[in-house]
């Protein structure tokens, strides 16, 4: 709860969350500064996915955005939510590479 707590209580943040049947389905949140608006935390419960709420949310974000007079979006997208967002007219700008549990180089031995 405390991380949500952030997104709930912050002037900049505008979260949505889809719910069927008591049950959250899916989530998500605009951050906006100024014109500019990052979709994020775009996230969809196994259970729920290939119905289309992926689609609601993201753009119900988008038409949220653009009523905060947001000009440019950007969004990062997982190779599981890219082609929901191709599908709404998001582009790719620019790629990402993320490292998970590389060590330091130590200069030391490099030289």
């Amino acid at each position: 709860m405390p991380a949500i707590q952030f997104y709930i209580t912050s002037d900049f943040c505008f979260p949505i969350k889809v719910s069927i049947d008591h049950k959250i389905a899916g989530t998500g949140t605009a951050i906006i500064h100024h014109d500019v608006a990052w979709l994020a935390h775009i996230i969809v419960h196994p259970d729920f996915r290939n119905q289309g709420i992926g689609k609601l949310i993201t753009e119900s974000l988008v038409k949220m955005a653009h009523a905060k007079s947001c000009d440019t979006l950007y969004l990062l997208a997982t190779e599981l939510g890219e082609p929901v967002y191709r599908k709404i007219g998001f582009e790719t700008e620019t790629e990402y590479l993320f490292f998970k549990g590389e060590k330091p180089i130590d200069i030391r031995y490099t030289q």
